[in-house]
C-alpha cells in the first residue's frame, strides 16, 4: 500500500505533465473564461469553508475527553498514545488514516470485553465512578471546561466494538510487536446530537514483508460537520484506493486511484495507474503508463540520453499519459507538456544541469492555450490549505 500512495502522490503531479489527445466525445463544454472563473474561485470557496469549520464542535469535545484522566487508567492523563482512545484518534482524519505509524506501546492490546461498562466523570479524585458490565463502553463526560467545573456531563462517547490484531514486524535492526484495529465502531453525541460516528473494517498482512500494511480497509467517519470515507483493496495484480471528504452532504474533496501490475508483487511499478484528483467543481483526470514512463526517464539518466532531441522526448512524454480537466462535469481543456530550454515564470525545472525546463499548457475549447501552472498553483494551495486546516483544528487531539 505504501508504494501505491505514493503512486497517488505520483498522480497528482504527473498530471502536471499530460496530454490528452483523445476528440472531445461531445458532452457539454465550457468557454475559456467560464473554465478561467471556476479555477480563480478556489481560494475564494477554501478560505469560507476553513471559517465555517471554527464553528464545530464535534472535535472540541473529543479534546476535552483527551485531556481528562484516563477512565481506564486512574491517576493517568488520556493522551494520542492512550491504547484505544489513540487508535480512534487515528482514524478520525484522512492523513492519519494514510500515515498512521507503529508505536512500542501499542504492543499491549486492549480488551474491550474486559472494559465494557459505563464511566461517568466527576470532578473530584479518582475522578470516574464504574459500573462494569453491559455490551459496551459507554463513557460520560464533560465537553466543556466549565462543565467539568460545575460537574456537567453533556458528552458521551459510546464504543459499540473494537477488534485488533497482532502485528510482528522485522527490520535490520529489531522485531517490532503492536496491534492494529480491524473492527471500530465509536459514536461521540453533545446534548443527545451526535458530532462523531466512526465504523471501520480492516484486514492487515500480520508477518513478513509486509507486515503492518492494509489488505482491505474501509473507513467511515462522521466528524461535524464533515463525513470523511477511505476504502483500499488489493487482489492479485490490481488494487484500489477512494477517498472523499463531504461537507453537509456536498462532496469537496475527492481522489481515486486504480493500479494493475503485471505480478503479484506490489513492489513493482504498476503498469497502468489511472485516477483522479478534485476539488469542489474542479476535476483532473489522468491515465498513466506507469512502468514505460519509469523506463523513459531512466533512459534519460543515461550517458548519453536516450533521447537527445527535446522535442522528441516531449512526444514520448506525452504518448504515456492522458489527461484533462473538467469544471462541473464539463470538459475545460486539455493538458500538455511543453519542454523547451528557455526558462520563464511559467516553466518549472526538470533537468537544471541540461538546462531543461516545462510549461504545462491549458488548451481550451476553442483552440486558445495559456499556461496551466497558476491554476494549478491555485488548486494545489486550496487542497493544501484545507488538509493544513483540518490537521490544525482536528489534529492536536
Amino acid at each position: 500500500m505504501k508504494k501505491l500512495l505514493s503512486m497517488m502522490l505520483m498522480l497528482a503531479l504527473v498530471l502536471f505533465y499530460a496530454c490528452d489527445d483523445d476528440d472531445d466525445d461531445g458532452g457539454s463544454t465550457l468557454t475559456p473564461d467560464e473554465a478561467k472563473q471556476e479555477m480563480q474561485d478556489l481560494s475564494t470557496d477554501m478560505t469560507t469553508m476553513m471559517n465555517q469549520m471554527q464553528n464545530s464542535e464535534g472535535m472540541q469535545a473529543f479534546q476535552m475527553m483527551m485531556s481528562l484522566p484516563s477512565p481506564f487508567e486512574a491517576g493517568t492523563k488520556s493522551s494520542n498514545e492512550n491504547q484505544v482512545f489513540g487508535k480512534i484518534n487515528n482514524y478520525l482524519m484522512p492523513n492519519t488514516i494514510l500515515n498512521h505509524e507503529k508505536n512500542v506501546s501499542e504492543a499491549v492490546p486492549f480488551d474491550f470485553n474486559a472494559h465494557k461498562g459505563v464511566y461517568t466523570y466527576i470532578n473530584t479524585y479518582p475522578y470516574w465512578t464504574v459500573e462494569l458490565g453491559g455490551d459496551v463502553i459507554e463513557i460520560n463526560f464533560p465537553t466543556t471546561e466549565e462543565n467539568q467545573l460545575s460537574g456537567t456531563n453533556d458528552g458521551t462517547l459510546t464504543i459499540y466494538d473494537y477488534q485488533e490484531t497482532l502485528i510482528t514486524e522485522t527490520d535490520e535492526y529489531e522485531t517490532y510487536e503492536y496491534y492494529n484495529p480491524t473492527a471500530l465502531d465509536v459514536e461521540v453525541m453533545v446534548s443527545d446530537s451526535k458530532v462523531i460516528d466512526i465504523d471501520m473494517t480492516a484486514t492487515w498482512e500480520t508477518t513478513g514483508e509486509y507486515a503492518g500494511e492494509p489488505k482491505t480497509l474501509d473507513v467511515d467517519v462522521y466528524v461535524i460537520p464533515f463525513t470523511f470515507h477511505f476504502d483500499f483493496n488489493h487482489q492479485s495484480t490490481s488494487a484500489a484506493i477512494n477517498g472523499w471528504i463531504e461537507y453537509e452532504g456536498a462532496k469537496i474533496l475527492s481522489v481515486g486511484l486504480s493500479a494493475n501490475f503485471t505480478s503479484t508483487n506490489f513492489d513493482d511499478t504498476p503498469e497502468v495507474i489511472s485516477g483522479y484528483i478534485q476539488l469542489f467543481d474542479v476535476k483532473f483526470n489522468a491515465s498513466i503508463q506507469a512502468a514505460s514512463l519509469e523506463d523513459l526517464m531512466e533512459g534519460q539518466e543515461n550517458d548519453p540520453p536516450a533521447i537527445t532531441d527535446i522535442e522528441e522526448f516531449e512526444v514520448a512524454f506525452n504518448a504515456l499519459i492522458d489527461a484533462d480537466v473538467e469544471v462541473n462535469g464539463a470538459k475545460a481543456a486539455d493538458i500538455s507538456a511543453d519542454f523547451t530550454t528557455t526558462p520563464s515564470q511559467y516553466t518549472l525545472p526538470v533537468s537544471q544541469e541540461d538546462g531543461i525546463y516545462v510549461n504545462i499548457i491549458f488548451t481550451y475549447n476553442d483552440g486558445s492555450t495559456e499556461s496551466a501552472l497558476p491554476y494549478f498553483a491555485s488548486f494545489m494551495t486550496g487542497i493544501q490549505q484545507f488538509l493544513n486546516g483540518l490537521d490544525g483544528y482536528y489534529g492536536g487531539f
